[in-house]
Order: structure tokens, then sequence, then C-alpha cells
């Protein structure tokens, strides 16, 4: 949604870079006077990444992608050309690959180019950079990157677990290994995939703060791996391994899915892959690997899924991970079918806790039931102490709402029962599985214990935080933190719908929170893994599901669509186009749209067969805008199922033209016009300016769809002469209803930067704030949101930790602050600040694949004050709204290159530059 054509905002971003190309020529090619240079304007490469990670352990890529940032203090430095140099960590060895002085102002997606690379190897790089001076950087610190098994194959070990029989339900298995090592340990990394999820332990010690390994996925076309340092766990002398395993994904949760029976990896128990490569100063080396040699029993968790947990602490045995322990009834582990899915190393940041946060009320709403209120919804679980006789059972009740009578609902089985050891004081925080809440409650059916403490623990995949977002609104900021908090209460390996009831990744959910999310979030690794598990799940028809990962194309959900799992639905499967179009425009990432085009091809092939003999308009099943208020006129399937298969369409056409597939290309395009024409004819009204479902196909045949009419818009369907005469359309509808939207999820997204950018930001700003139903302000001010909920309605909204309608969120980033990527990964930038309503302050900064990028306005009367940042190798557009361009004053450097739409345009190279006009 970050740039405009013909007056239409969309998701393709280039489209805008031939325009800056323009005003990029007019700029100087030196630093510009007034910047400081502390550093004698010296580029610098700072902040080594490889494959998008910092200093990752275990990747299985043969040439890892190499990226850095240039940092300088002079404005309008630039790079042009680098040096990389690979070396191995190995002692007495040398350089590995050089890659000589290469010309090039590339920073990101350095493909490593040297001799083949060793599996199971630490490999550092640094890097060097020349200037648009002609000056080289000093090599930047060291970084680097360890292998692990670059085939698959070479990975060792069985799959063993626990001898089972048939429909036996048992407790999750417990695993242990005894081994001898000797002096001299220089290495040790424990390489483990236990599914569904695994804990490991070396020597007595739990191994790192990882939760939740490995990630879901397709466990037929894939299953992840985890690699560990536990260099500082072994020793010389006796040492000991041991791995708890839960069921998670891969042996419970069918139910998750639409046929329990068909998930094709189960029935499944738990099993473990396991090697240890153990390497020593004299260049020898020793593996242990899972083998019918462990032993294995029964361990304290007697159920367990993805929502819920059962845990007797009097089946705990104490000692079971350390070495010397009496082993006495344990049982040899057994080898196991293997799943099916090829190994590969886990790509993505781990799962992790990342807060503690104690409760901000506790009431007792009757005896032996007690409620903690945590103040703000969440995902993860809570750690209670308690204090009680032995074999007392304790429920830990989960909810992000209350009943009437002051106990926490029953949502969804989020229900923990937890049974005391007795003889002291003792702490639960469950294992295998995650809760979205509020309240927790925690009862015992009599003699209940003593509560000692309660903290709740948030869990999510740990992203980087990359951006943020600063105003004078108070009610803004706390909705800015609401959609942060909700995306990252929805990042358990892939991005889930809500952490309460599907826990799903359903495409559609990922693919309307994904600029709020790249703009907040370091969001690479983590989509181009989830756009992998599209491919993993595609048919051979090419169809997709509308869960992703998933086995089977449905959920458990009563829909119409559920009645064939290999259907088309292009609101939902769109999200495998347009993510890959998010992934280059914020990132520049067409290694990904490369690796993944065939996946895209065939699902719009599939839906090209059905539409072609159907006048190119998508008959089928839709969810449509989904979670419409009451006041609204929700769109057709017909007509916004065929709005996204245009736009798919187009999308894929220009992700075609940019890897050189011209007929590709050219096929894409021509469907994208065949089906314009056809929404148009059928669906456009030219003498009324309005899209809409004609007489007698729709709920309400001839009322007003603000969805309709803002797709319209948003996907370059309108006619342009038409343009203004739409938008004066929707503008009276939102006036008619008291300045309300009347959008469900996929309208929601465009209303705010559709009015803002034709001209109607203050209208969007009395939208965003109108504090009555249905809209964000309703939710924070008479609801008493702290997340980003399903629906409009206070009191019907199923789930309060869904983040799809907080798209709110992307105009705070692209219109208030003003910054739009209007190239690959912001190699070009317009930066156009929006002051509407009262509003004295906004500021964002993100941080792109060139570095940091910031926007910071202020507004005193009619003197407006505008400073912005922009990264080395990136040029912008810089638009400061004045009511004369005399008025404008500048430092920094800037060149003026006209007017447009009441502001006065400047065009800069990196650095920061300050404005202040009169408006």
């Amino acid at each position: 949604m970050t740039t405009t054509r013909q007056g239409r905002v969309g998701p393709r971003a280039w489209r805008l870079a031939a325009a800056t190309a323009l005003a990029v020529a007019l700029l100087p090619q030196t630093g510009a006077a007034g910047a400081t240079d502390p550093d004698g304007g010296l580029l610098r490469a700072v902040a080594l990444t490889a494959e998008h990670l910092t200093d990752p352990l275990g990747i299985d890529t043969a040439t890892p992608r190499l990226s850095w940032l240039d940092s300088s203090n002079v404005n309008g430095a630039a790079q042009t050309a680098y040096e990389v140099a690979v070396s191995t960590a190995a002692r007495g060895s040398g350089t590995v690959w050089e890659s000589g002085k290469v010309d090039s102002a590339r920073s990101y997606d350095v493909g490593y180019a040297g001799p083949p690379l060793r599996s199971r190897t630490r490999y550092r790089w640094t890097v060097r950079v020349w200037d648009n001076r002609g000056h080289a950087s000093p090599w930047s610190r060291s970084a680097w990157f360890e292998t692990a098994f670059l085939d698959p194959a070479a990975f060792q070990g069985a799959w063993i677990g626990r001898r089972a029989a048939a429909g036996e339900t048992t407790p999750n298995p417990l695993l242990r290994k005894e081994f001898p090592l000797h002096g001299g340990i220089t290495s040790a990394r424990a390489y483990v995939s236990g599914l569904g999820f695994h804990q490991l332990y070396v020597n007595g010690h739990r191994i790192g703060d990882h939760v939740l390994d490995p990630a879901f996925t397709n466990y037929d076309r894939t299953v992840d791996y985890v690699t560990y340092d536990v260099t500082a766990d072994v020793r010389a002398g006796r040492n000991a391994v041991g791995v708890g395993l839960g069921n998670g994904w891969y042996a419970g949760n069918a139910d998750h899915f639409s046929v329990p029976e068909a998930v094709p990896w189960q029935p499944a128990r738990p099993e473990l892959k396991f090697q240890l490569t153990v390497r020593y100063a004299d260049g020898s080396s020793a593996q242990v690997v899972s083998d019918t040699g462990w032993v294995t029993a029964d361990g304290p968790t007697t159920a367990d899924d993805v929502q819920s947990e059962t845990y007797d602490a009097r089946l705990v045995r104490p000692g079971w991970t350390s070495p010397g322990y009496a082993a006495n009834g344990w049982t040899p582990a057994v080898t196991v079918p293997a799943p099916t899915g090829v190994l590969r190393a886990q790509s993505i940041p781990p799962v992790r806790r990342t807060a503690t946060t104690r409760p901000v009320a506790a009431t007792e709403p009757r005896s032996g039931v007690t409620v903690y209120d945590f103040g703000t919804t969440t995902s993860g679980w809570a750690r209670i102490t308690m204090l009680g006789a032995s074999g007392t059972s304790v429920r830990i009740r989960y909810a992000e709402r209350l009943n009437p009578d002051g106990t926490a609902e029953d949502e969804n089985g989020q229900t923990d029962v937890y049974t005391l050891r007795g003889g002291g004081p003792e702490t639960y925080e469950p294992s295998w599985g995650w809760k979205g809440y509020r309240y927790v409650q925690v009862s015992a059916a009599a003699a209940p214990p003593r509560i000692l403490s309660a903290r709740g623990v948030a869990v999510h995949t740990a992203l980087a935080s990359t951006g943020d977002f600063h105003s004078s609104s108070a009610l803004f900021d706390t909705m800015h933190d609401a959609m942060r908090r909700t995306i990252l209460n929805n990042q358990y390996s892939f991005g889930t719908d809500t952490p309460v009831y599907e826990k799903g990744g359903w495409t559609a959910d990922n693919r309307l929170i994904a600029i709020a999310a790249m703009s907040n979030f370091d969001m690479q690794a983590y989509t181009e893994k989830w756009m992998r598990d599209f491919t993993d799940d595609q048919y051979p028809d090419g169809s997709l599901p509308l869960i992703v990962p998933s086995p089977a194309t449905c959920t458990t959900a009563p829909f119409p669509v559920c009645a064939d799992w290999h259907v088309t639905e292009p609101v939902w499967e769109s999200a495998d186009i347009l993510m890959h179009t998010y992934l280059y425009t914020y990132y520049g990432d067409l290694w990904s749209v490369r690796r993944d085009y065939g996946t895209m091809a065939a699902w719009l092939n599939k839906v090209e067969s059905e539409i072609s003999t159907t006048g190119y308009l998508y008959q089928g099943f839709t969810f449509g805008d989904w979670s419409v208020p009451t006041n609204s006129v929700a769109p057709s399937s017909q007509l916004i199922g065929s709005m996204f298969v245009h736009e798919s369409a187009a999308e894929l056409a220009r992700l075609a033209t940019l890897l050189g597939e011209a007929a590709g290309a050219r096929h894409y395009q021509q469907l994208a016009d065949a089906v314009r024409t056809a929404v148009t004819s059928r669906f456009y009204d030219p003498a009324r300016h309005v899209f809409r479902d004609p007489p007698g196909t729709a709920p309400e045949p001839g009322g007003y769809s603000q969805t309709a009419n803002l797709l319209g818009l948003a996907f370059g369907l309108a006619p342009a002469r038409d343009r203004r005469a739409i938008v004066a359309n929707l503008v009276a509808d939102v006036a008619a209803k008291g300045n309300h939207l009347a959008t469900g999820a996929n309208g929601s997204q465009w209303i705010l930067p559709v009015l803002t950018e034709a001209g109607y930001g203050d209208l969007a700003y009395q939208i965003a704030t109108n504090p009555t139903y249905p809209g964000w302000g309703h939710w924070f001010e008479q609801c008493g949101a702290t997340t980003m909920w399903e629906a409009w309605e206070c009191d019907t909204a199923r789930s309060h930790d869904h983040a799809f309608m907080g798209t709110i969120d992307d105009w705070f980033f692209t219109h208030l602050a003003g910054i739009q990527p209007t190239g690959p990964a912001f190699r070009t930038i317009r930066v156009k600040p929006y002051p509407v309503g009262d509003l004295t302050t906004a500021s964002a900064d993100q941080t792109t694949p060139l570095g940091r990028v910031s926007s910071s306005w202020r507004r005193s009367g009619h003197t407006f004050d505008l400073t912005v940042r922009i990264p080395v190798g990136a040029t912008a557009q810089i638009h400061v709204p004045a009511a004369e361009p005399a008025s404008v004053r500048t430092h920094g450097g800037a060149t003026f290159t006209g007017t447009q739409d009441c502001c006065a345009v400047y065009t800069v190279r990196s650095g920061t530059y300050a404005f202040q006009s009169t408006m």
C-alpha cells in the first residue's frame, strides 16, 4: 500500500522508482555542506548478518546471503564498491574466499561465491566498502555463521521413541543416554529434531533459552532441526544427555485441522533424531547419535496439546538428565518410522520467553478460586509458585474475558492441571503449548494450595524490534503499542490468527498485517520460512490451503468451502503472491520470489482455469470482507473474489518481469486485464460512480459497499477519469454514517490511506479517533481493549488478540509519519507526512536493509518542522507541507524539485535533513 499509481494506493512500490530517478540525477555527487563529520566522513560497514540472522548457529544453505549496513556521518554518502573476505574458524586455516573489490552499491543479499562450504563448520567473515569519494573503509568487525548439515542425509542417528501399543495413550516420553568423553574438548554441537516439541538437557542442565522447538512445518515435506552449542556443558569423563518430548502439532492437535483422520503424518507419537558432535584439540572427534542404546521412560506430563497440559509432579524423576542416574525401570528406545519430510536447519529466530509480568489485581470470586488480572492481553503462560499437600490437583485456566460472576471464561480448553508433589514450595509453568490470556484462574476442588506468587510469562518468536511510532495523540500511541503486542502475541514459528482458538496460519490474516509487521519488526527470515510452507502445502493441482502450514485446505469451521478440499479462495490464498510483493518491497527479496515463482504460478493457473469459462469472474466461495460491522454492506464473493484475482495477476506479472520471465509477465498481465474488464463491466456503475453488486446478486442489492469501492480504488480497477467521483461517494457514505467506517478486515486496511491520499486526511483522522461503534477508537475508549480484536463489537468479538484489523498501524507509518518505500529495500523512499486533525507531532523510524529511515515532524500554529534521516544507499523525495515553496528553509543540502499537492518537494541522498515551513 505504499505507492500511488494513477492516484491509487497499492503494494507495488517500485512503480515510483522511475519517477524518482529523474530527481536523483539533479543531486550533487558528494557529501553536502552542513553535515557533521567527526569521522572524516568515512563510510563503515556495520551490523553484519548471514541469511538475515546475526551470527547464525546452524544454517544449511551452501551459498549464504551476506548483508551489512553502511554507516556515515556525512550527508550524501554512498557505497560504490565492496570487498568480502570469508575464512574458516578452524585453527591454522586461512582465507576461504575473497570477493575482491566489486564495483557495486549493493549491501544486502551478497551471495557467497567461494569454494564449497563444509558442513558443521564455523566461518568468519568481514567486509570493507568504498564511498563515492573513492575512500576505502577499514575492514568491519568480523561476524560468523556456522553450517549444520549441507546434505541432510549426513545427519546421523535413527528416529527413536517409546514402545506403545496401537491406540494406547501414554505420557510424554523422556529419553536419555550416557557416554564418555576425554579431555581437550574444543567444541560440541547438538543437532536435535524432537517432534512435536523437544527440550534438551546435558549433564543436568537445560540447554538454551528456546521453547517450543522445532518450528511447525508440514512434516510430510519438511522437518526442522535445531543446533545447540553445548561446548560449555560437556566435560571429560561421564556425560549424560536427556531429551523430553511433547506432542505439539506432530503427535496431537489433529482436531485443529479439517478432518483429523486425514492429517497425513498422523497417527504419530513423539519421536527424536539426535546427533552430538564433539571435537578435540588433537583434531579427532566423537559422535553420540540416537539409537536403541538410549533408554526411555514416561515423564510427568501425562497429556498435552498446544492448548493444555496435565502434569503430575509426583512423577518427576530427579536427576534423570545427569550422569550416574540409576535408570531402573527404564526401557530401551525403539526405532520408529521417520517422518517423510526433508530435514532442514531451522532458519528463523527461536520462540523464547520475552517478559515476565506481575498481576495488577487478584480476586476470589468464590472459595478456592483465585483470578489474577495481568492488565493486558498477552500470550504465553503463567508461572505459579504454590505450597500444598501431595496429590492436590490444581486447575489453571487462561482467558481473555471474565464470566459475570468474576470467574475466567472457559475459552477453547485453555486449562492446565497440575498435581502437587508436596513437601515444600513448587513452581509450575507448562512446556508444550501456549495460551492467550489476560486472566489466569487458579483453583482446586479441595484443600487448595497457598499461592506464593503468580507471574505472567510472555512467549513468542523473538523477532527483533526494528521500528516504532510516536505522536501527540495518546490514543494513537496506545493503538500502536496494542498492534505491536498483538503481532507478537501471534508469532509461534508462524503467524497465527489467535493464540486462543485455531492458532492457525490463516493466510489473509498474515497478509493483512504484513506492512505493520515489517514496519515494526525484522520479518524477513521469518516470512521466507512461511512462504516455503506454502510450497510444502500446495496440492498437485495448484490448490493452496487457507491455513499455512497445514496438511489440508479446510478447517473445522463449518464454511461451504469445507465441502471440497481442492478449492481456490482468492481473498485468502492471494497471500502467496502478495506476501512476496511485500518481501520484495520492504527487503528487496528477489531470492524468495525466484524460489517460489512456480508455486505462485501454479496457484494462479488453477484460478485462471476456473474463471476462463465464467467470463473471467470468480464464481466460488470466499470469506469476503470478514468481521464486517452492522452498518456495512459487504461485497459478494463474486465481486471481492474477482478483485483479488485481478490484484494477484497484476502483481505476479510484475514479479515475473523482475525475474526476467517475459512470457509469464505477458500472460499474467493479460489475465489481469481480462479480469479488470470483466469486473468493471459487471460491477462498476459509471453513471453513479460506484462499484456494487447488481440487483439480485447480493443480500442488499444496490447498497453502498465501502469495501468494494476502496478495493476498486486501491487495486487500480477504478477508471482514472472517475476516481474523484468515486472518492466523493466514499466520503459521502462515511459522513452519512457519522464519520464511521463500514468495513471488515479487508476494507479497513485501505480506508485511511485512500482517504488521506485523496485529500481527506482530516476525515481519516475522524474515522480513526471516533469513539463510537464501529472503529478503532471504539475499541480503546469504550471496550477497554489492550490489543486488536477480531470484530468491532465490544461484547461479541470472539478473539481479543487478533491482529488483522489493526492495520491502522500501517497508516501511522506510511501516512502520518509519511515513510513509504518506492523502490525495493527502500532504495528509493518517499517521505510525505500528513499533519491531520489536531495532531501536533508524529514520528516514526524503521530499520531497512540499507539502514535506519526516520521522519519526525512538529507543528505549532502555522509553522511546520520536519526532520528526516535517510540511510546510506537510498535516495528520497521529501514532501514538505507548505503554503508557498519560498517559505521553506532547509538544512542539510536538499535539492528543490517542484511542488505537488500543497507540498514543496525536495530530493535528497543519504543523511539527516531538516525543513521548516509555513503552512
